[in-house]
């Protein structure tokens, strides 16, 4: 075997290697019946907007350039919109003044509150028991989200819907693992909570919504 033909040998063992480690340290977590009884497949996240309710308390958690919120403001027309992201300064200059100019009506009359924090920190400066519906949108690993789901939990009000993006293993051109279907498919098995719909984008990664076993559509 030549010397470039031996490297890509090991890289493939590396790669393998590792794929495997983030397979065993993820939970494997089986749904019965009850946790997909009421599953509704969807052609896309607008669709998914239609479905939610309308006039309610809503927060998008994950932001960046705002599109999407546009598309909640327009299709589900809320009563009040949290818009939270830390709009990464490095990362993103300007981004942040960017969003604050694309709703500034709307920031001015409070119809959207901006809360520049991590979704940890972000989260838990709102009030509990507070939102009819969430959006979310950050890291997507098992971890992170794992946490942003516990933390959610007690924000939500009665039967209030968790949805959120990437629910799928992974991205394959950018080379990172997700943990959204692990740690959503956990949370739904610990406190009796269902997926009620599912998106099959392929242009951009599924969304997904969750609620708590009981309560009706």
């Amino acid at each position: 075997m030549s010397f470039t033909g031996k490297m890509i040998s090991i890289s493939n063992r590396l790669t393998k290697k590792f794929r495997a480690k983030f397979y065993k340290d993820y939970p494997t977590s089986e749904f019965e019946n009850k946790h997909i009884e009421h599953l509704v497949s969807l052609v896309n996240r607008e669709e998914l907007l239609h479905r939610l309710p309308k006039n309610a308390i809503v927060a998008e958690i994950g932001v960046h350039e705002g599109e999407f919120a546009e598309k909640i403001l327009a299709i589900t027309q809320p009563t009040k919109l949290i818009l939270m992201d830390n709009w990464m300064l490095k990362s993103y200059p300007g981004l942040f003044e960017k969003v604050g100019k694309k709703f500034a009506k709307e920031i001015g009359t409070e119809k959207i509150q901006i809360i520049r924090e991590l979704s940890f920190t972000g989260i838990q400066m709102t009030t509990d028991a507070y939102f009819d519906w969430v959006y979310l949108d950050t890291e997507h690993s098992y971890n992170v989200t794992r946490r942003e789901l516990e933390l959610l939990r007690s924000k939500m009000k009665p039967g209030g819907i968790i949805a959120g993006h990437d629910y799928l293993i992974g991205n394959w051109n950018g080379g990172m693992r997700y943990g959204v279907i692990e740690s959503v498919r956990e949370f739904c098995l610990k406190y009796n909570w269902e997926l009620l719909f599912l998106t099959h984008e392929l242009k951009i990664p599924p969304s997904f919504a969750i609620r708590e076993i009981g309560y009706s559509k």
